[in-house]
């Protein structure tokens, strides 16, 4: 329990900090839980309004991070031509994956996935430290889902409203392809 209070606290202070823009940071996640989507998703009809509701929140919860984060940009380089883009989450990026971790506890509930605390605490552990879903891996594509689309979401959101980011991430994906 000691260790997930300080996750907990870990997180809340790193998104107090200003980070410089990156597809590492943003774009990892979003990939990942996609394609991790499609390979695990139950191809019945009755999972297809399931996605389109957890779509419909994540959108709204990614819509709800986006609205705290700050964006600033210094100068850099030889005649301050190029530009470096920072950004900081802040508490309202917290408050989105509070309300995902609570989705996936409700969608691990209902189906009856979670039956004790120490099922409940490794569901924690594993929204808190995501290496331990990427290595212990889950079957269940709503997990998948709901924090793909969320941060695919976010990151979407995110280039919409800030163009500098946009253009930094751009830059960066073109500056892979040569």
């Amino acid at each position: 329990m000691l260790i997930l209070i300080l996750m907990i606290l870990y997180i809340a202070k790193k998104q107090t900090k200003y980070e410089k823009v990156s597809w590492l940071r943003l774009g990892t996640i979003p990939v990942y839980c996609v394609i991790m989507l499609f390979v695990t998703f139950e191809w019945e009809l009755r999972n297809f309004l399931y996605l389109a509701i957890l779509i419909v929140c994540a959108y709204f919860i990614a819509k709800l991070q986006v609205s705290g984060v700050k964006v600033k940009t210094a100068p850099f380089g030889e005649n301050a031509r190029q530009q470096t883009v920072e950004m900081r989450s802040g508490k309202h990026y917290l408050y989105g994956w509070f309300i995902v971790v609570i989705l996936i506890i409700l969608t691990e509930y209902a189906r009856g996935e979670l039956h004790d605390t120490k099922t409940l605490r490794e569901e924690l552990m594993k929204e808190l430290v995501p290496y331990a879903v990427f290595s212990k891996g889950t079957d269940n594509w709503m997990i998948w889902a709901i924090t793909g689309v969320t941060s695919l979401f976010y990151v979407l959101l995110l280039m919409r409203k800030y163009p500098a980011v946009y253009t930094a991430l751009s830059n960066k994906v073109n500056r892979y392809r040569k």
